[in-house]
């Protein structure tokens, strides 16, 4: 592929997604028809924007063609993908020309950032693609296109082109980390109720050696690791450069490359540790900046008590295949104040895939449905051809997505109806657990994205003293069917859905029913809170996130108050509109 080509697919691919995310919350916009080509139109006031399509599909996601026509007042224009964004930001925001500069500015950061990666990954050989090959990491590092329902998928504000080529999974590199010894004084740790710490630096950091010849350790002080780019961030902050001064922090290690990103990017993954490490980073990716804040990384110490609960051997006797990655503890420095310093925030995630056989077969799943590079298809459609059979054969399609709604869907869904516990599980947050390449189990990630319900709060607040209302991660149902729907449904399952049906529209149709099939006799089964289950089974019309105008808005996503102010309302394919309403 030449470097045309490249530039040509990087549009497209972006285009895709700006597309998709600005039609869930954009209604004047039809397909049209014409000589065996259909053909998206998009009405902003006087001008609409004529885009050939490759396939459309009822869940909302469009595969587009290489330009796009727009007609106005003046006449017919032929543009490119790109040039077509930069239009219709340009007729959103008539009245606020300098908000739409901004967010105009993010889509071509995002292209730019695609069209690099594509150039690097587009090297690699057809058979690297192969998911036999893939262990936990490769599949990490697959995620080159982003989210596919966002309009900048690929914008990392603040992040220069050589540093994403070291820090960004896409690139594959590896990079140290720095490990400082902090005076305990200055140093705030958290860790939950359940979990037994123990001094974890001999053993698994560093060379115990060195740590014993070390003055400042035999003082007592404890290590704390740092992200580089963290590290440039906090070189900068006063308190920082106070406690290098009067020796409070120490520089104490800076490590050859053995830590790669994760899909998340902050995240990384080091076969020699027994924890992936979750770095505060004072970047912009998507719609947040990734610091993390105190009463979100103490989710994950709640959770961790959640785990270890009685209650939660219960769940998990029938859940085998179910597993959460444990945050439970994490690290900070204090500010000159006393309070936890946000942007130096590390916390320690539990590792289970650091060997060859514990790695292998373990795919998150926003890589299994990605688009492939260099050929037609996607991860999950490679893994039933590889492993099941011919993806022609309907069936083949349908036992995969009946593998994952039972031993993927069903166990958060358990967890939430029976145990009233929330947890986020967008396709970035799912690593799936494969067995001859069908899904066998997953592991959830991400503490921070934990919430539980009126049912949860009874069953767990007495015994766990840190679920508490005040945490604001207890939530009421509307909030709790709107959020866990969002991302357990029309986020990953529609998302398995469409990569299953990518080249045969007609099979959308079918999982969609196979997919309300399955939920109506969980529903009968009888769970104690039926009530999400009637949501996805009964509302005309079900919450989606809406990125489009929350990136217009420059809204971060984090810090609002009500995180539903950027959801939007879409059809519920599980509940089709009467036929008079349809029409």
């Amino acid at each position: 592929m030449d470097s045309a080509e490249i530039t040509d697919m990087a549009q497209r691919l972006s285009f895709d997604a700006f597309m998709n995310s600005f039609l869930k919350e954009w209604n004047d916009h039809w397909v049209e028809d014409s000589g065996g080509e259909s053909v998206l139109i998009i009405a902003i006031n006087q001008v609409k924007f004529h885009v050939p399509i490759l396939s459309r599909r009822k869940l909302g996601k469009f595969q587009t063609k290489s330009f796009v026509q727009k007609t106005d007042s003046h006449g017919l224009f032929k543009l490119t993908p790109l040039d077509a964004a930069g239009d219709i930001i340009h007729y959103l925001s008539l009245d606020k020309r300098e908000e739409g500069e901004r967010f105009y500015a993010r889509v071509k950061a995002s292209f730019h950032s695609m069209e690099e990666a594509l150039r690097v990954r587009l090297q690699e050989p057809p058979e690297v693609s192969s998911p036999k090959s893939k262990s936990f990491i490769d599949f990490e590092q697959d995620l080159i296109l982003g989210h596919p329902f966002h309009p900048t998928p690929k914008s990392r504000e603040a992040l220069s082109r050589e540093e994403a080529q070291i820090f960004c999974p896409e690139y594959r590199n590896a990079f140290g980390l720095t490990w400082y010894l902090v005076d305990p004084e200055v140093l705030f740790f958290q860790h939950s109720e359940s979990f037994a710490y123990e001094r974890q630096e001999e053993e698994v950091f560093c060379n115990p050696q060195m740590l014993h010849n070390n003055f400042f350790y035999k003082k007592g002080y404890r290590l704390l690791p740092v992200h580089p780019w963290q590290e440039k961030a906090l070189l900068n902050r006063e308190y920082f450069q106070k406690y290098l001064k009067t020796e409070r922090v120490v520089l104490f290690h800076k490590e050859e490359p053995n830590w790669r990103a994760t899909s998340s990017l902050r995240t990384v993954f080091s076969e020699s540790s027994p924890n992936m490490l979750k770095f505060s980073l004072s970047l912009k990716l998507t719609n947040s900046v990734r610091h993390l804040l105190p009463k979100e990384v103490d989710r994950g110490l709640q959770l961790y008590d959640v785990v270890k609960s009685a209650k939660f051997e219960e769940f998990k006797t029938d859940h085998n295949g179910f597993h959460i990655l444990c945050e439970p503890f994490y690290l900070c420095l204090k500010d000159e104040s006393g309070e936890p310093s946000s942007d130096s925030v590390v916390v320690f995630r539990e590792n289970p895939f650091r060997s060859v056989q514990k790695s292998k077969d373990q795919a998150v799943l926003s890589s299994l449905t990605q688009e492939n590079l260099q050929t037609a298809g996607n991860g999950i459609l490679d893994l039933v051809a590889e492993f099941i059979g011919p993806i022609e054969n309907t069936e083949n399609l349908r036992g995969w997505f009946k593998a994952y709604c039972q031993n993927v869907l069903k166990p958060f869904i358990i967890l939430q109806a029976d145990y009233g516990v929330l947890l986020g599980a967008h396709q970035q947050n799912l690593v799936i657990s494969l067995k001859n390449g069908i899904p066998q189990g997953c592991y959830f990630r991400d503490c921070q994205g934990t919430g539980y319900s009126e049912l949860g709060f009874k069953l767990y607040s007495q015994s766990i003293a840190s679920i508490r209302e005040e945490n604001e991660n207890v939530v009421s149902s509307e909030m709790g069917h709107a959020l866990f729907g969002y991302y357990l449904i029309t986020n990953s399952s529609f998302g398995v859905i469409s990569a299953l049906s990518q080249l045969n529209p007609e099979v959308e149709e079918i999982l969609i029913e196979d997919l309300r099939n399955f939920l109506i006799p969980l529903r009968a089964e009888g769970v104690k809170d039926p009530s999400f289950l009637d949501y996805l089974l009964k509302e005309e019309r079900l919450k989606f996130k809406g990125n489009f105008f929350c990136t217009l808005r420059n809204i971060n996503e984090n810090t609002t108050l009500n995180p539903l102010e950027i959801y939007t309302l879409i059809q519920n394919p599980m509940k089709p509109l009467p036929k008079e309403k349809a029409l």
